[in-house]
């Protein structure tokens, strides 16, 4: 995945060998009970989208359908690098808002570095020729967005290259089974999980309970296994790449400034800033799937809501995180995200009113938790799906050493989590949380997952359970797709790549492209 520059430079998201941590816990039993949740929720028409409205029309303000059409099979489509930025791009500094006042149409709000002056008499005649390029620039882009189909990033394929061979996955087993792991009937989301305690876990608490400290660096790529060696958690790490904190600091103060907008006029509903994972503003996005619902539908928002999701996904720092968190799912869980791209092609042809959050990652949903000090409680995410990954990035300016480590409590660790850090976690059966931060910090995250609702909609042929029931032999059908607890279970475990087994996985998934069945 290394690649270089006109000037020489070589650049690589991934070229830092992985180390595994080998665990004897044994993820067959986890993922059974996670799938037999499932229908369970299913039945009780518990939806994948926590209480949140749905609606099967685009909600984005003044947007387009994306093009989303990838021509360069890179790792779907990884970070990019300051060659690739606009050459006006402004660093920001921390400690700046960068949110203008309001105007009186919010589909106007536009982001600027507040190093820009946009006062009408510091305009000069290029800056108003520029603008006027690029305002005709976009009109082109957004007529030629019309007549794409969107799709998530998974057209891009990671490049086996002498820098990605050398990224030896290392690997840690904990003592688990994998099987014992919560999760509903028909295996397609984890269950609830009433939270261990209903306060954030000290550090000296989570000693005191057994937790391990692994002292992660944050850059250095290691994997959780079970007792198989199969990868459950994978502490990714960031690019090599001197750009990042730039775009770590960026989009941490963005996601700051939206906060501090929204809760100074209201913007957020009390779920919102008080839920079940903790007291922080968390902001989700994207497409989801139940509650009673018919059919797979945006995530709706009040309007000055998404006002605000709308700029933070335009921002082009965010975009890189987010784009980094999908090529790392597709280097490290190869076979997983194969099995996403095939399903979410069917589900994104098959209505093209659904949004795309990011057009260079392949997660349909994305949470910004605002903050200001993300830390939650133990808890497990049920709506996601059951062998799913979710991807987090820590951001902020807090003490790693001190505070916001990720808590694992199946495998009893408790990982160092520096800002600027990618994990990507089971995070429907495996039980996390955060360990509190000092006083006068901020903690922020952005995380990116798939419900499983959407996976059972696609294999129900596009409809309800209760549709799929009503058909001829439908009641057949529907136990043939669910299959028993056994049969599905190893289907998804046959989804988590071995340690040793990892680079093959990738030459087979990657080495052809994706398709539909």
């Amino acid at each position: 995945m290394e690649r270089r520059t006109r000037s020489g430079a070589s650049f690589s998201p991934f070229n830092t060998p992985l180390t595994g941590i080998s665990t004897n816990v044994c993820l067959a039993p986890l993922i059974t009970q996670a799938l037999c949740n499932e229908a369970q929720r299913d039945g009780s028409n518990e939806g994948d989208n926590e209480g949140m409205d749905l609606s099967p029309v685009s909600q984005r303000l003044s947007k387009s359908v994306p093009n989303l059409t990838c021509s360069n099979p890179g790792p779907t489509n990884s970070p990019p690098t300051p060659s690739l930025m606009p050459k006006t791009h402004v660093e920001p500094q921390m400690g700046t808002s960068i949110i203008p006042a309001l105007s009186e149409r919010p589909q106007s709000l536009r982001l600027l570095p507040s190093s820009t002056t946009t006062s009408g008499s510091s305009r000069t005649t290029r800056d108003i020729r520029n603008k006027s390029r690029s305002k005709i620039r976009r009109k082109v882009k957004e007529k030629n967005a019309l007549s794409e189909l969107p799709s998530p990033a998974y057209q891009h394929r990671p490049r086996t290259t002498a820098a990605l061979k050398a990224a030896g996955l290392g690997s840690s087993q904990v003592y688990l089974t994998s099987e014992s792991l919560p999760a509903a009937h028909g295996r397609w989301v984890g269950k609830r999980i009433e939270p261990l305690q209903k306060h954030i876990w000290t550090i000296e608490a989570c000693q005191a309970f057994g937790l391990e400290l692994v002292n992660w660096d944050g850059r250095t790529p290691y994997t959780f296994t079970d007792d198989s060696a199969r990868s459950m958690v994978t502490l990714v790490g960031c690019p090599c790449d001197e750009s990042w904190s730039s775009a770590v600091v960026g989009a941490s103060r963005l996601m700051g400034d939206v906060r501090s907008w929204g809760e100074g006029r209201g913007a957020f509903t009390a779920a919102q800033s008080d839920h079940r994972r903790g007291h922080f503003v968390a902001l989700a996005c994207g497409v989801s799937y139940g509650g009673g619902q018919q059919a797979p539908g945006n995530l709706v928002h009040s309007k000055a809501r998404r006002m605000l999701l709308d700029t933070l996904l335009d921002d082009h720092n965010i975009q890189r995180l987010a784009g980094f968190q999908s090529s790392a799912f597709a280097y490290y869980v190869p076979k997983l995200y194969r099995h996403y791209a095939t399903s979410l092609t069917q589900l994104y042809s098959h209505d093209r009113n659904l949004d795309i959050n990011f057009t260079n990652s392949i997660f349909p949903a994305t949470t910004f938790n605002l903050g200001p000090e993300t830390i939650s409680l133990d808890h497990t995410d049920p709506g996601n799906i059951a062998y799913g990954m979710c991807a987090l990035t820590a951001l902020g300016n807090y003490n790693p050493d001190l505070g916001g480590h990720l808590l694992l409590f199946d495998l009893n660790k408790m990982v160092r989590f520096p800002p600027g850090s990618t994990i990507l976690l089971a995070s429907s059966i495996l039980r996390h949380g955060n360990s509190p931060i000092q006083d006068g910090e901020h903690r922020m995250s952005l995380s990116q997952y798939c419900t499983g609702g959407l996976f059972r909609w696609v294999k129900y042929g596009f409809q309800t359970a209760e549709s799929l029931l009503g058909t001829p032999g439908g009641k057949y059908l529907k136990h043939e797709l669910d299959g028993d607890d056994e049969e599905k279970t190893a289907q998804a475990l046959s989804l988590f790549s071995k340690i040793d087994e990892l680079e093959y996985d990738r030459q087979c998934v990657f080495s052809k492209p994706i398709c539909v069945l």
